[in-house]
């Protein structure tokens, strides 16, 4: 009898360890959370360029042309609650979609800036390598899978309109008839609400630029 009791004891041990095992350093979308520097309501708007030449994250633009700090702190916990350190780079990126539109990454170009610290934690500041644009909010994913905490309030559009990995006459074509045209997010680059001169300099600055 006592014999059973010790062992019914021993298998809940077990049961209990494998499923803290399971969780132990493996990053909980629910408890990981991402968050930008700036705390105010308005969604921001950050210009890419497929060579990875656009504005950095602390160069977000507000609604009507203002800048301001997009940085996205990433904090990865794991099933647990505890930091993980050390947790790749590569497997920490950005998608922003809008159901028709996206922005589309240059391979390696939408990565975090390093791997997570000692307290798991890393930052997006330096400019991506993207085309494409997205009306949208952007989600922080973890090893392909988006974190459940949720998206961060920064949508996406770029030189590269077409979303071809390369600012060339195509593009230019575009952003053209969007200039002598209706207003769209497309080429609103100053995201100021108005496709003006300010946009053609940033379109300019892009032409000629590719994927690494």
């Amino acid at each position: 009898m006592v014999l059973r009791k010790l062992m019914g004891v021993f298998m809940v041990a077990l049961i209990i360890g494998a499923a803290s095992f399971a969780v132990a350093g493996v990053p909980d979308l629910g408890l990981s959370t991402a968050a930008r520097a700036y705390t105010g309501a308005e969604v921001l708007s950050l210009f890419n360029l497929p060579s990875g030449g656009g504005a950095a994250f602390t160069e977000a633009n507000l609604p009507g042309g203002g800048i301001a700090d997009g940085t996205i702190t990433v904090t990865l916990l794991d099933g647990l609650g505890a930091p993980i350190a050390n947790y790749p780079f590569e497997d920490i990126t950005l998608q922003c979609t809008d159901g028709t539109n996206s922005m589309v990454p240059c391979p390696g170009g939408v990565t975090a800036d390093g791997n997570t610290d000692a307290s798991g934690i890393t930052q997006f500041q330096t400019p991506l390598a993207a085309g494409g644009y997205a009306d949208a909010n952007t989600d922080v994913m973890i090893a392909g899978a988006a974190l459940t905490s949720g998206p961060v309030a920064i949508r996406m559009n770029s030189a590269d309109i077409s979303a071809d990995g390369v600012v060339n006459l195509t593009d230019v074509g575009m952003f053209s008839s969007i200039f002598y045209g209706a207003y769209d997010y497309a080429a609103d680059f100053t995201n100021d609400g108005v496709v003006n001169l300010s946009d053609v300099g940033r379109m300019a600055s892009g032409v000629g630029g590719a994927c690494p």
